[in-house]
């Protein structure tokens, strides 16, 4: 497929398929090429997902053993672990992929051995995004975190996850976020907004019986909304009342000083290494997620190839509505896996 002066969008499949398609495309690229990974978030993962990878690609073996490895270590000594590695190839009926808690460390891992792979192939960004839990593998990406420290901050994250769980839920609205203004008016204190996909889209957060209140509301008025497969309330006030708990754990991630331009989802801005100090793995989990304006950052600084990396390609509308916005004519937008799919 070659370059052409309209929009490039080849959807996620097998992985050798993917880079294909973009290394046809950056051959005819008629702009200045600047590539960016975009790190998926929760509700991407799936069972299964890097199973023929882990059989067929050496580096990305390799590299969830050291992650397996780092995940386990973060535990408190005589604390029950679990292995990153044995969960991702365990059968359907046995996987514990649905809990968040596990979903979290294996959705960090999956996508560091995935930067590992693709680098192996010759393909590296010139900068990294990442949507809620993706800034994990972001952080790693751009080089402000080894893998040890990755897996504390996961660590810290989770016990703090741990303490919410059942408290509330998630739900996507495909509104505005300034349309939903009224609704945070009528539920104060009972719902926070937990993430700013796109300019025609967010999340929310709160208990389950407002959610499922705003769900019916929504889908009477032909509001597309979905509820998201969670028991746990990112990104809100909930969260924020807990964060307390492990502050000491937080300020015990090392971070150093990078190497990439790293766009962040939590202040939206582009980071500078002082950003990445233990308040800001603890508020990554607690405050919005500002996608949409660290997307138009990108985009504004003349980024043009997107390539999401994770078990599924999450936010290709989120991202080609960013590209319609600020009418770029020539772009690329792609993934890596996808659920369900032949990921070798």
């Amino acid at each position: 497929m070659s370059a052409t002066n309209h929009p490039s969008i080849f959807p996620a499949s097998a992985i050798d398929t993917v880079l294909e398609n973009v290394e046809t495309f950056f051959e005819g690229l008629k702009t200045i090429r600047k590539t960016v990974f975009v790190f998926s978030g929760h509700g991407t993962e799936w069972v299964g997902m890097g199973r023929k990878l882990i059989q067929n690609e050496p580096v990305f073996l390799k590299t969830l053993e050291e992650c397996a490895k780092a995940h386990e270590a973060s535990f408190p000594k005589g604390a029950p672990t679990w292995n990153i590695l044995k969960e991702l190839q365990k059968a359907d009926a046995d996987s514990r992929m649905g809990e968040s808690l596990v979903a979290h460390p294996c959705l960090v891992a999956l996508e560091i051995a995935l930067v590992e792979l693709l680098k192996s192939r010759g393909i590296s960004p010139d900068a990294v995004v990442g949507h809620s839990v993706g800034e994990v593998a972001a952080a790693y990406c751009a080089g402000y975190l080894d893998i040890p420290n990755a897996f504390k901050a996961v660590h810290y994250q989770t016990e703090v996850m741990n303490l919410v769980r059942g408290k509330g839920r998630m739900l996507f609205v495909a509104r505005p976020v300034g349309e939903l203004e009224e609704l945070l008016y009528r539920y104060a204190g009972k719902l926070s907004v937990a993430a700013v996909n796109s300019h025609n889209g967010a999340v929310i957060s709160g208990t389950e019986s407002v959610l499922q209140e705003i769900l019916a509301e929504m889908e009477a008025g032909n509001v597309f909304a979905r509820m998201l497969k969670m028991d746990i309330p990112f990104h809100s006030h909930t969260m924020i009342g807990h964060i307390d708990h492990a502050p000491s754990g937080f300020a015990k991630i090392k971070v150093n000083k990078g190497n990439l331009a790293f766009y962040s989802t939590v202040t939206g801005e582009k980071a500078v290494p002082g950003d990445f100090d233990g308040a800001y793995w603890a508020k990554h989990i607690s405050e919005p997620v500002l996608f949409a304006q660290a997307i138009d950052l990108l985009v504004e600084d003349g980024h043009n190839v997107f390539i999401e990396i994770g078990p599924h390609a999450a936010h290709g509308k989120d991202l080609s509505d960013a590209m319609d916005l600020h009418k770029v004519g020539e772009f690329i937008i792609t993934g890596t896996l996808r659920r369900g799919g032949d990921d070798e």
